[in-house]
């Protein structure tokens, strides 16, 4: 009886093992299928960022508008930008530059904000959050 009960546990050991194994192998030929189209995503991802690092590459002279008054020096786009954190204007279009839209996320008390930058050609966006001390 004991090696009854010692082999039917064994069997039963082994069932699950298989049915772990058939599973993981759905699983990966799954994946192996959607392979090409992610890679064909983040191909097409890769080059629209190369284009935009291109277009903020090339610049010769700094040029930003923000909340339509052209600004041609660094410290007074960033100066006018947190004008408008101070102002409450969130989640709207403050700033372009260079064909970007630039806009401001408000990501509450404890996370601070998020300056998004968005290229309406490429639909790409990136973001970087802000610590700012909120007064």
């Amino acid at each position: 009886m004991l090696k009854d009960v010692t082999l039917k546990n064994s069997i039963t050991r082994f069932q699950m093992l298989r049915s772990s194994w058939v599973d993981d192998r759905v699983r990966a030929n799954d994946q192996l299928r959607q392979l090409p189209t992610q890679i064909k995503a983040i191909t097409e991802d890769i080059a629209k960022q190369e284009q935009d690092v291109k277009a903020v590459k090339d610049e010769e002279k700094f040029a930003m508008t923000v909340n339509g008054v052209p600004l041609t020096e660094r410290p007074a786009a960033g100066d006018a930008i947190l004008e408008a954190i101070k102002k409450g204007q969130f989640n709207q279009d403050i700033a372009q530059y260079r064909g970007l839209e630039v806009k401001v996320q408000d990501m509450g008390p404890q996370a601070g904000y998020k300056l998004v930058v968005y290229n309406p050609a490429s639909g790409q966006e990136y973001a970087l959050t802000l610590s700012l001390t909120r007064t």
